[in-house]
């Protein structure tokens, strides 16, 4: 049991380390401190936080100049799984429910991955002594501990089919298996 135990901490540990990476340009020597870059295709970010409203920006131009709008969470690309199936082997499954629940715990969340649909959507509840950095798809947020939040966008409109991890920074999220009804 406490060899299992380890090897799926060390598995999260991996995933999420291969997650960070992707963070750290390639050209930085190994000394010198990581920071955030934008990538010019990158797709934007849209930042929820729970207690929050978005203000929509106030243009800057003049009233004579054409604006464009602010792309919509519906023109964003679906976020690119990591694959096929999912590491756990076993996923839990909450067919008909609208809302599915994790917990993220010290050591791993609960459960460790769930089997979910386009139409569903994601309550994480925060089990742990810190602020965690959540990260699904295009969308994130911070959740203060003992604390919940469910992200208002469906599975659908966030993610590809596949496999996905949501980021629960410091500690290790779940593993999302979005499959087609």
């Amino acid at each position: 049991m406490i060899e299992t135990k380890r090897l799926s901490i060390l598995l999260l540990a991996c995933l999420f380390l291969s997650g960070c990476a992707r963070l750290i340009p390639a050209d930085l020597p190994p000394t010198s401190t990581p920071t955030a870059t934008t990538s010019p295709t990158a797709p934007p970010t849209q930042t929820i936080a729970p207690t929050s409203t978005s203000v929509p920006p106030t243009p800057t131009s003049s009233p004579s100049t054409p604006t464009s709008a602010p792309p919509t969470l519906s023109a964003l690309p679906l976020a690119t799984p990591y694959s096929d199936q999912p590491a756990a082997g076993i996923c839990a499954e909450y067919p008909g429910e609208t809302v599915v629940t994790v917990e993220i715990m010290p050591d791993i969340p609960a459960p460790r991955c769930l089997k979910v649909t386009p139409d569903q959507r994601l309550k994480v509840i925060n089990r742990v002594n810190a602020t965690l950095a959540l990260k699904l798809g295009n969308l994130s947020a911070s959740l203060q501990p003992n604390a919940d939040y469910t992200f208002d966008q469906p599975f659908g409109n966030l993610l590809a089919p596949g496999v996905h991890v949501l980021e629960a920074s410091p500690y290790f999220g779940p593993e999302i298996w979005l499959v087609e009804p």
